[in-house]
């Protein structure tokens, strides 16, 4: 990946992305649609919503608690070549 960050283990910069994914993207997404998506999230952000995405039962069980669906997810999405294209 493109980022500098230390995000394979615990660390500062995990914690920040996964707090960046949890209070401000995750939000953001419940709000979008086809016609209207959210701004690229930084590469960080993207890797943690892959990540969180990797277990879908967790994924929905944590979206419908917090949203009461489930947000982000539209066929062909790649949250890392929006982040990339982008040059995050």
């Amino acid at each position: 990946h493109l980022s500098p960050l230390s995000l394979y283990a615990r660390s500062p910069d995990l914690e920040r992305a996964i707090n960046d994914y949890s209070r401000i993207f995750l939000p953001l997404l419940a709000g979008w649609t086809a016609a209207s998506p959210p701004p690229p999230p930084p590469i960080e952000v993207a890797w943690v919503w892959q990540l969180h995405k990797l277990d879908p039962r967790a994924y929905e069980r944590d979206c419908v608690k917090a949203f009461g669906r489930v947000v982000g997810v539209h066929p062909g999405q790649n949250p890392f070549t929006a982040a990339t294209a982008c040059g995050a």
